[in-house]
């Protein structure tokens, strides 16, 4: 394992992927996922608690991958290309005490184990908005020239969709040894992302990046009970919280500090939009539907329906016609808002907002893990009652993985 050179890998499917390469050289939209129940797969292997113990034991799940037991590939060179800015989400260089460092390390040296492979990753910048281009340029440039130093390299999965015409990458629904179908990768990519028979990238628990940048709303305990809000878990699994509900908790858990008539960072705020990337969020949490897949494999463009209308108008409500809500234009992928992104940030954790729009990871990234009052974690809402689950989907700017033609 070199250093200098990407990545994120379970030991599962780091294996699938591994296992994809070797063979592959030798021979768009995300499904909103109901974040409600998890369930094993069929080929799930559960190992019992042992009873005869006084405390609890742990129970582990181990899922199977199907590759075999005896694929060995000699030392072979595996080499993956990451974003340099996010690349600890997906590899390390060593132990060093944290929890997801430490099972990301030992999954790659599992892997290169098992399979008889040296796993190397490529750093190069390529996550902030004014070097995406240049990163993406690269990777072009790399299969022209007919450089097959990456077997596999990652893209944002908002523009893995505007590369898949380029003819520079492989239709991994033509490798034998890739199982769409295993808990590991997103679910329903084959039937919901691919376009005649032709899927182009893959993502999942290959790196931390889908789960860090799931939508999420962060709340402040503490400042809940000053101003008498209710449970907000509690309404959660009543199955009440709703894009109106979020407008009336940010209308109740509001102060206008300097008593001029208008909600803004000078104020104590119910609902903060943190980033101008979380609205996008609501399309999926609130159950619209922008595609469909026709039967020929084509999709259709279906928004615009009575319903997709209400949603948009209540979602204009919270951001426009909100007592308490505040929307924000800035972007922690920005370096020119930046400043104003870590503001906001500091404004959540001293006790200024109640609710604030986010992602996952942002518990550690805008240290909301370190602030002195106690804080929870909330879904994005629903459009109403009726509307059968929560649905969760990630920010566009998490990992997808494509396989260069030159592999």
């Amino acid at each position: 394992m070199k250093h200098q050179t990407a990545t994120r890998l379970s030991a599962l499917l780091l294996a699938g992927l591994l296992t994809l390469s070797a063979l592959a050289c030798g021979k768009t939209q995300d499904k909103p996922q109901s974040d409600t129940t998890t369930t094993a797969a069929p080929d799930a292997v559960t190992t019992p608690a042992d009873t005869s113990a006084t405390e609890t034991t742990e129970v582990t799940t181990k899922y199977i991958d199907d590759l075999p037991e005896d694929l060995n590939y000699e030392g072979k060179t595996v080499t993956f290309l990451y974003r340099e800015e996010i690349a600890s989400e997906f590899w390390s260089d060593g132990l060093n005490g944290d929890v997801a460092n430490d099972a990301i390390y030992e999954s790659i040296l599992e892997v290169e184990e098992r399979f008889g492979v040296d796993i190397q990753a490529v750093f190069r910048k390529g996550h902030i908005v004014n070097v995406r281009n240049e990163y993406m340029e690269h990777i072009d440039n790399q299969v022209l020239a007919g450089d097959s130093t990456y077997d596999w390299v990652d893209l944002m999965i908002g523009n893995a969709p505007n590369r898949m015409s380029s003819g520079n990458f492989v239709n991994l629904l033509n490798l034998e040894s890739i199982d769409f179908s295993k808990p590991w990768y997103i679910p329903n990519m084959v039937e919901t992302v691919s376009i005649l028979d032709r899927l182009y990238f893959v993502s999942g628990d290959s790196s931390l990046g889908y789960l860090k940048c799931a939508f999420c709303i962060y709340y402040n305990k503490d400042l809940g009970e000053q101003y008498g809000i209710e449970d907000l878990n509690a309404v959660v699994k009543s199955g009440k919280w709703t894009v109106e509900k979020v407008m009336q908790i940010a209308s109740q858990a509001c102060t206008d500090l300097n008593s001029d008539g208008k909600y803004d960072l000078d104020d104590q705020l119910g609902y903060v939009n943190h980033d101008n990337n979380h609205p996008r969020g609501f399309i999926a949490s609130t159950g619209m539907q922008l595609f469909v897949k026709n039967a020929d494999g084509s999709h259709e463009l279906i928004f615009g329906s009575d319903r997709d209308h209400s949603v948009c108008t209540v979602l204009s409500k919270l951001q426009n016609e909100t007592v308490g809500a505040y929307y924000t234009n800035v972007s922690n992928a920005s370096a020119s808002t930046g400043a104003l992104y870590n503001e906001i940030s500091n404004l959540f954790c001293s006790d200024r907002i109640f609710m604030i729009s986010a992602e996952m990871g942002d518990v550690v990234d805008c240290g909301y893990h370190a602030m002195e009052s106690t804080y929870g974690v909330l879904p994005f809402p629903k459009y109403d009652e009726a509307q059968e689950s929560y649905y969760t989907s990630s920010r566009n700017t998490h990992n997808a993985f494509l396989m260069p033609v030159t592999c």
